[in-house]
């Protein structure tokens, strides 16, 4: 990068801002050092962008160096910033990092918005703990911050995993005093709920339900179905509905190859072991990390039954 001088703050924190929207990572933190050199001090602006490249990258150690170091210099960090910062450890499953930024933020009296509540609200929702994720809720309410779609779904997803279903019916309740309408993740957190609850017949029910109605469900939502029907070991209908899935047009993904044929092993139904095998193959997906080890069971397996046609080893690209 060629050296230009830059007389004032604003005019860096233009530059590594346009330069981390542009992922250009490694030339923003040169700028951000330049600083120095130029007799300059940072401000918040400045490591608010910073913060946010480096989240963006997933560098949640790097970019709680650069966050921790701001504070250091006597800078408190704004709502932006401690919200962007939740929402790292969220992705790097630091629950508890993340509940340990807000309580700081409160202890700070730095403003609380919708925006840092939904971050808190993924966060938490990674950790299968529903009445942490209930409580945060209630908790936002309490600070005078109305709820968006955004703000609910992340509960419903929250109290899905869990298959919390009377609870995730009173909120939805709430939800539509509120005037929200829900949406496709609304829906799929309600057919993930069910499934988990075991009421696989209601989430069975409930997408056919919305499939009548013509509400535009995606991959996830057939995936959050499928997720419940494997649990049950109701193979049949789980193969009806992934038949039904791609008769629809939709394009099964990873998840939805992952969780029939893991359940197709544990059922030791070699047939349908290779029918997904051989499906996998034929839609030329690249497997993911969980579905990496899938294959290799379902390799493990099938090289004791003499039936298959092909080498499943082919399954496993490089």
């Amino acid at each position: 990068m060629r050296r230009y001088r830059i007389s004032n703050v604003s005019s860096y924190n233009i530059m590594i801002k346009n330069l981390v929207k542009d992922s250009e990572l490694t030339k923003s933190l040169k700028v951000f050092h330049m600083f120095e050199a130029d007799q300059l001090s940072p401000d918040v602006g400045t490591y608010h962008y910073i913060v946010s490249g480096l989240c963006k990258a997933n560098k949640t150690k790097m970019a709680a160096m650069y966050f921790e170091g701001m504070k250091k210099l006597g800078l408190l960090p704004d709502t932006m910033t401690y919200s962007t910062m939740i929402d790292c450890y969220g992705r790097a499953g630091k629950v508890n990092r993340a509940l340990q930024l807000f309580e700081e933020m409160k202890r700070k009296n730095v403003r609380l918005d919708t925006r840092v509540f939904n971050s808190l609200l993924r966060a938490v929702g990674t950790s299968y703990k529903p009445s942490l994720v209930y409580n945060i809720f209630r908790e936002m309410q309490y600070f005078g911050q109305v709820p968006d779609i955004w703000s609910y779904n992340l509960l419903f997803y929250g109290l899905a995993r869990r298959g919390r279903r009377k609870r995730l019916r009173k909120v939805y309740r709430e939800m539509k005093r509120d005037g929200l309408k829900p949406d496709i993740y609304t829906y799929t957190a309600i057919i993930l709920c069910l499934g988990n609850a075991g009421r696989t017949k209601s989430a069975y029910n409930f997408m056919q339900g919305l499939l009548r109605k013509g509400v535009e469900v995606n991959v996830k939502t057939w995936n959050a179905l499928l997720r419940g029907l494997t649990k049950e070991d109701v193979i049949e209908v789980a193969f009806s509905v992934y038949n039904d899935m791609k008769a629809r047009g939709f394009k099964p993904d990873n998840t939805t190859y992952s969780l029939l044929l893991e359940n197709s092993i544990a059922l030791r139904d070699a047939k349908k072991v290779y029918r997904i095998q051989r499906d996998f193959k034929d839609s030329r997906l690249e497997p993911d990390a969980p579905m990496q080890k899938i294959l290799q069971r379902s390799i493990r397996y099938m090289s004791k039954d003499r039936r298959t046609p092909f080498d499943p080893q082919v399954l496993l690209k490089s």
